[in-house]
């Protein structure tokens, strides 16, 4: 007995399975999550190591190298990447695409524990780069009082309640002052006392200090003993012993020899909104989860959250992820919908039968159903690319049952009875229907299966389609002939259905078709050569057509933003870059349609995306439907344009990238490697003069916004340690150069409200080489361009 006479002889099992598929499929659509794209596991693995201090050139040598050596014996390595920064080195290790993330991340910590590096330098932090884990909703908060307290303010209420919320991977603040505590060091009156700056910052750190000191008996108590040393107040370091004078027996204070106050840090990120400077707040979620559901929680709590922190506090929505995820969602629903409504009615204008369109079109829904709990059992989501594949199906599932449906009828017009006619013509078609459909497997399972990461987007693509048309199949074998051996009506050999007036014009004009085709047929039977010559011609005439299509990853969306990159000249200090960041905002902001200006100065919080000299400008405009400009070319083109007055800045404008956090990377990128980095810079501009005289046929130009990426040697003051005379003096490598400068973090309770830092005052390179005459030669780099102070002036300071 075969799978069709079974469902036609037990109607109610066959009733009771299609339910039980749509049961399922609706169980799995509501706990399917919403997300843009599919959860991509990408093989790369970054190593962040911050080496406060140090430059570039250090950084490579002490550093990446070290790390680099540690990371390369993993098995499974394909590429490793290192880049160095000022206080900042960064290593990407690309593995195979068979390699577990997972594994992989563990494999790179365990090396990077075993790697020696300089004791100043932080611990390596290791992390998988994850396309899932990217920010998506960003507040800009406002409140009635200092930043440094709304910073505060935002890390003790705000970032612990967004924390618990499901799905929230991390809460970052961006821009605003930092508290400080700021010990500025008088060079002389230190020298007098006799003690130097790196002295001072040992002995705050010494002091700063809560030491758990055992435990206490008394009698049937215990007591765990502690010896409370952390600084409470600017004030009680200032009082802070650190010399003692043996002729007079007093002590030298703190404040004798330098100034404490309390104050803000360096700013190194500056954030701004529509030419103010603002507190930023992003939501980063979890890989995997729902955006939309998250961001609705997230919303909810800010809700909840805004009337709890007073001082005026507010939020306001800058960018949120969850919309662009809805909009697109719900386009591809839509079509869809549309998509089976005209599948529907194309078959119902071609078989003419009511109850036989009826019973293949329930093969439609019952099969989208069905493969949503396949979704679900695979832990796929909600995204662009199942979406495509349901959306391309829809013309492929009913395929089936039409096949079915047909054999069937055809058997009925014999004067077959309904449940014969069912049998019958369902094992008529039984194997085209079964080669159709593995046909359609063989094709899109593959395309799950594609290397690299372009088969990473492409999985849940494949694996979709494929088991939605599984489903179709076992629907035609089964619910659709059961339905037609209980729906359909017998008819006798001969006979014709009376049709109304619709019916019969589609009739006539679908026999006036037969009849044209019938004439094509016999030409191109009669004329095979010639029918030969078009179908090469059309062959010919279209692969000259593709030949001129262009290739890309995904095509650009237009979301309304523009993205702007500025880069300053090496050596330009944050302030310097903020000033350029206003200029651009007063050139674009008389474009009339833009919105609001976000403007991110100086380096990115992840320490990944820009230093000190660089502006990240993200610029909301309006609506597609309400802009006067609604090309985003064209818009590019004029913000270009408006941008060119800025002096010595490099400009970038870029399309927003489809998934939000990955970063700005360039359409092309060509990387030039070579033993010396003056040829490298040299050859770099020759590929880049190169690429901006490409043209294409009409004379355009090909290529925009070629910008040559380098980190030259930045300004610098060198200090060249003799060491036998600095040996005679008592002072080493690390703290013969604390007599011209030395900055040195002392973390307390709280990174963020107790830090302490010692700041000596240098007067100017002269000052240095007096001081460092007998045991060092002090020169400045050839990069430096800038003036020094002729005398002395405790206001200067070099960190």
């Amino acid at each position: 007995m075969t799978l069709s006479d079974l469902s036609i002889k037990r109607p109610v099992l066959t009733t009771m399975m299609s339910l039980l598929v749509i049961v399922l499929g609706l169980l799995g659509v509501t706990r399917l999550g919403t997300d843009l794209f599919p959860d991509v596991s990408l093989p790369f693995v970054a190593i962040t190591t911050i080496y406060r201090g140090a430059g570039p050139s250090e950084l490579e040598s002490q550093v990446n190298k070290p790390l680099e050596d540690a990371v390369a014996g993993i098995q499974g390595v394909e590429n490793i990447q290192s880049f160095s920064r000022d206080n900042l080195g960064l290593i990407f290790v690309q593995f195979k695409m068979t390699v577990p993330i997972d594994r992989a991340v563990q494999e790179v910590r365990d090396k990077v524990a075993t790697a020696v590096l300089p004791r100043d330098a932080d611990a390596p932090k290791v992390s998988r780069i994850d396309v899932g884990a990217t920010p998506i909703i960003t507040y800009a908060v406002n409140a009635d009082m200092e930043s440094s307290r709304l910073r505060q303010l935002l890390k003790d209420k705000l970032e612990p309640a967004m924390a618990q919320l499901e799905g929230v991977a991390q809460v970052r603040i961006v821009g605003g002052n930092v508290r400080e505590i700021r010990v500025d060091v008088d060079l002389d009156k230190a020298k007098s006392a006799g003690v130097a700056p790196l002295q001072i910052a040992e002995r705050i750190g010494m002091e700063n200090v809560d030491v758990p000191a055992g435990r206490f008996e008394l009698g049937p108590t215990e007591l765990s003993v502690r010896s409370l040393g952390q600084f409470k107040s600017a004030e009680e370091i200032a009082l802070l012993p650190i010399a003692r004078n043996p002729q007079m027996g007093t002590q030298v204070r703190l404040e004798e020899v330098a100034s404490v106050t309390d104050g803000i840090a360096d700013r190194r990120t500056i954030a701004r909104l529509n030419g103010k400077e603002a507190v930023v707040v992003e939501i980063i979620k979890q890989p995997g989860s729902n955006t939309v559901e998250v961001a609705k929680l997230v919303k909810e709590r800010m809700a909840q959250l805004t009337p709890q922190m007073g001082n005026g506090f507010g939020a306001s929505v800058l960018i949120d992820s969850s919309i662009l995820v809805e909009e697109n969602a719900k386009e591809v629903w839509v079509a869809l919908f549309f998509g089976g409504f005209m599948a529907v009615l194309i078959i119902l204008m071609f078989l003419l039968d009511v109850r036989g369109t009826f019973i293949s079109s329930l093969a439609l829904p019952t099969s989208v159903i069905g493969t949503f709990f396949v979704m679900y059992a695979l832990d796929y989501t909600l995204n662009q690319m199942t979406l495509l594949a349901l959306s391309l199906a829809i013309g492929l599932l009913i395929d089936d049952a039409v096949v079915v449906r047909e054999s069937i009828t055809h058997r009925l017009e014999q004067g077959e009875s309904p449940a014969e006619a069912a049998s019958k013509g369902t094992k008529d078609v039984f194997l085209a229907v079964l080669a159709t459909t593995f046909s359609l497997v063989a094709v899109f399972v593959p395309v799950a299966f594609m290397p690299g990461i372009v088969g990473q987007f492409f999985k849940q693509f494949g694996i979709t389609i494929s088991a939605a048309v599984i489903i179709s199949m076992f629907i035609s074998f089964t619910l659709d002939p059961m339905l037609s051996a209980r729906l359909s009506k017998a008819r006798v050999p001969g006979e014709h259905a009376k049709e109304n007036a619709l019916a019969r014009a589609l009739r006539r004009f679908f026999e006036a078709n037969e009849r044209g085709y019938a004439r094509v047929l016999d030409w191109t039977l009669l004329n095979p050569w010639k029918t030969t010559a078009v179908v090469g011609a059309i062959i010919v005439g279209s692969l000259g057509a593709a030949s001129t299509l262009g290739n890309d990853f995904m095509a650009p969306a237009d979301q309304s933003t523009l993205i702007v990159q500025l880069k300053l000249t090496e050596g330009a200090s944050v302030q310097e870059s903020l000033a350029r960041a206003q200029q651009a905002e007063e050139l674009l902001r008389p474009m009339p349609d833009l919105v609001d200006f976000y403007a991110l100065v100086g380096a990115d919080p992840n320490g990944i995306n820009g230093d000190a000299n660089t502006v990240r400008l993200r610029i909301l405009t309006k609506d597609r439907p309400d802009r006067v400009t609604t090309s985003m070319k064209a818009m590019q083109a004029e913000a270009r344009q408006r941008l060119s007055a800025l002096p010595a800045t490099e400009i970038a404008i870029l399309d927003p990238q489809p998934i939000e956090g990955a970063g700005d990377l360039y359409p092309m990128m060509v990387y030039v490697m070579g033993p010396e980095f003056d040829g490298l810079t040299a050859e770099a501009n020759r590929v880049a003069e190169l690429m901006r005289g490409l043209k294409n046929a009409k004379g355009e130009p090909m290529a925009g916004d070629i910008r040559v990426v380098a980190n030259p040697p930045r300004p610098e003051l060198a200090i060249d340690i003799d060491r036998s005379r600095a040996n005679d003096t008592g002072l080493s490598a690390i703290s013969a150069p604390s007599a011209c400068t030395s900055r040195t973090t002392l973390s307390g309770p709280s990174d963020e409200t107790r830090s302490s830092g010692t700041h000596t005052s240098a007067s100017s390179p002269e000052f240095c080489v007096t001081e460092l005459s007998g045991v060092a030669g002090v020169t400045k780099s050839p990069t430096f361009t800038g003036t020094w102070p002729s005398t002395p002036s405790n206001g200067a300071r070099m960190s």
